[in-house]
């Protein structure tokens, strides 16, 4: 019944203020402005691959990507404790439009947004626009791309895991050769069988990319499978076997779909 009243209080809090009322005070005993008044129009400053890899300077269409700049929305939340299907296109009053085409919302703050682009999203040269709520952002421009592979990557290199049990890579727990580890990538792009926008990948039937090739320390690896991970959006899995020759410490890992290649991270391996 107060479902309009729910939406208004993420989207303008300052609209509201809560009032306790005691037995004591019945006319009120607390009563506060959820928020100071906010007016101001988003600013965009930069657009950057969801890996946080500055050096991917295109997305594609059905990537991650992460948003940057100042009033992007008034209430920050994420997907915590959401049971849907197909990523929202608004969260807390927060839109994103990239060449005309909605985004879907994985998180919104203040000062960042991460975002699935639609598959629909035209290629080429387009406009970005942050919608909060209240006003759009002035328009920045994107590189939309049919593919543009960006590998996830943390302190440790390569966000990378072991298939046996899926134990993290990393100096402690190095990729041997003969070993199938799993990559995660963004930017590969629409899948077969084809997902919707926005929409969560299933387990079964897996929805593959198009040919994937992976490189380590130079070497080509054997790709079993590139696929996009079941239960996410925008996020790719490939399970490759790390080749023999290759040098023990951190090897460059490179992933390339449709042409495209993504920067290097390196994988420790011994």
């Amino acid at each position: 019944a107060a479902l309009a009243t729910l939406r208004s209080l993420s989207v303008n809090p300052e609209n509201h203020y809560v009032n306790l009322h005691t037995r004591v005070n019945p006319g009120g005993a607390v009563r506060s402005q959820l928020a100071p008044a906010n007016t101001a129009a988003p600013v965009t400053l930069a657009a950057i691959a969801g890996t946080l890899d500055v050096n991917v300077a295109r997305f594609s269409p059905g990537s991650i990507i992460s948003i940057f700049g100042t009033n992007l929305a008034k209430v920050t939340t994420d997907l915590s404790g959401w049971r849907g299907n197909t990523l929202p296109a608004q969260l807390n009053g927060v839109t994103v439009m990239v060449g005309g085409e909605p985004a879907r919302l994985l998180y919104v703050s203040p000062s960042q947004i991460n975002a699935v682009l639609s598959f629909d999203t035209p290629l080429g040269a387009q406009l970005l626009v942050v919608n909060n709520g209240n006003a759009s952002a002035v328009p920045i421009n994107v590189s939309i791309a049919e593919t543009a592979p960006s590998l996830f990557f943390g302190p440790d290199g390569a966000l990378a895991f072991k298939n046996d049990d899926f134990s993290m890579i990393g100096p402690a727990n190095p990729a041997r050769p003969g070993e199938v580890i799993l990559l995660y990538s963004t930017g590969l792009g629409q899948v077969a069988p084809p997902l919707a926008s926005g929409a969560l990948a299933p387990v079964e039937p897996p929805s593959h990319t198009n040919p994937a090739r992976v490189t380590i320390g130079g070497i080509e690896a054997d790709v079993i499978s590139s696929i996009a991970a079941p239960g996410f959006a925008g996020l790719y899995e490939a399970a490759v076997v790390v080749p023999d020759g290759v040098a023990s410490g951190n090897a460059p890992v490179v992933l390339s779909v449709g042409g495209a290649s993504s920067p290097p991270v390196n994988l420790a391996v011994q």
